[in-house]
């Protein structure tokens, strides 16, 4: 991973490939290139890879709902290859499969992303499907990319709404019951309806409270920790 990289790198400068080649030679010379006074993160942009994919594996799928999320325009996140300042890494935190994200993350810090056009490097046996468990995997990450660019700071906002739907949702259910017990004089005791009323209800609370436990962690430990990063102090 890169964070742990970066302990026996000692470059300004650092370039990070994944395990294969996914662009030609002369695109890897052109992103390091690219890199220039203005620019802190060059990602490659793979314009043969929708193409490639489109009937394969699909990751132009998972880059529409990053940006879409995160309001980000890149057009392959799915690319590994990435050049970078070393303030870069020292300032975003990364964990799990969240490399990936890094131009959109750096972004919340005041870094600035450049995109190059280049050559997919076609990887020969390759057949563009991956597993079921990639995809549930690939899921997971941009739920967590939603999560920690919006509610990292108030996550009782997320898990509250939540709360407060399965809560709505019982209260309608349960008021659905009252109006057939005291107008028609139907029998709710023993029904489905009734418990699955209560049982949300129940879960509506728990999942609030699970907010409030999260907004309590947040406050005592992050409240130092900022979000954006310093460039110069005038």
């Amino acid at each position: 991973m890169p964070q742990g990289a970066l302990n026996h790198a000692g470059g300004k400068i650092l370039v990070v490939c994944g395990s294969y080649q996914q662009i030609s030679d002369s695109s890897l010379m052109k992103v390091v290139q690219s890199l220039d006074e203005a620019t802190d993160i060059v990602t490659p942009w793979r314009r043969s890879e929708s193409i490639h994919h489109s009937t394969n594996s699909n990751p132009g799928f998972f880059n529409f709902i990053s940006n879409r999320i995160t309001g980000s325009s890149l057009h392959d996140l799915s690319c590994t290859v990435k050049v970078f300042r070393r303030e870069v890494l020292e300032e975003t935190e990364l964990y799990g499969n969240m490399y990936r994200f890094l131009p959109i993350l750096a972004a919340r810090k005041g870094f600035k992303t450049k995109e190059v056009p280049c050559e997919h490097h076609q990887e020969r046996g390759k057949t563009g499907f991956y597993s079921a468990s990639e995809y549930i995997t690939r899921v997971i990450d941009i739920f967590t990319l939603y999560f920690n660019t919006r509610f990292t700071k108030k996550p009782l906002r997320f898990f509250s709404s939540i709360g407060f739907a399965f809560v709505l949702c019982g209260l309608m259910l349960n008021l659905f019951l009252v109006i057939q017990r005291f107008l028609f004089e139907v029998p709710i005791g023993n029904r489905p309806l009734l418990f699955a009323g209560l049982l949300l209800l129940v879960l509506g609370v728990l999942v609030a409270s699970v907010g409030l436990l999260g907004e309590i962690i947040a406050f005592s430990n992050g409240r130092n920790k900022k979000e954006y990063t310093v460039e110069k102090e005038i």
